[in-house]
């Protein structure tokens, strides 16, 4: 089956970015990679307000990742009992 490259956008919680950017890292690319992703490129984006608070945080850090998989392991469902990339704990 082919590959494609897909873009990825996390929302991490800013203050737990601040204190173990390379533990969040690892943990975001790590989760790409138990899916069988080949990771390119991971950064942190930008921070910025969300449109609306999330588990009662108003800001988040946007993080951009650039990965290329088999499409059949992208789950278009999302929410935990998808188990999509998405769901990932409490620091993401």
């Amino acid at each position: 089956m082919s590959t494609n490259v897909y873009e990825g956008m996390f929302l991490v919680d800013v203050n737990k970015w601040s204190n173990d950017p390379e533990g969040l890292t690892a943990e975001l690319t790590g989760l790409l990679e138990k899916q069988g992703a080949e990771v390119l490129v991971a950064r942190p984006w930008d921070e910025r307000r969300l449109a609306y608070p999330i588990r009662g945080q108003r800001r988040a850090l946007y993080w951009m990742s650039y990965f290329r998989v088999e499409g059949s392991k992208i789950d278009e469902r999302s929410g935990p009992e998808a188990g999509s990339p998405g769901r990932i704990g409490r620091r993401v």
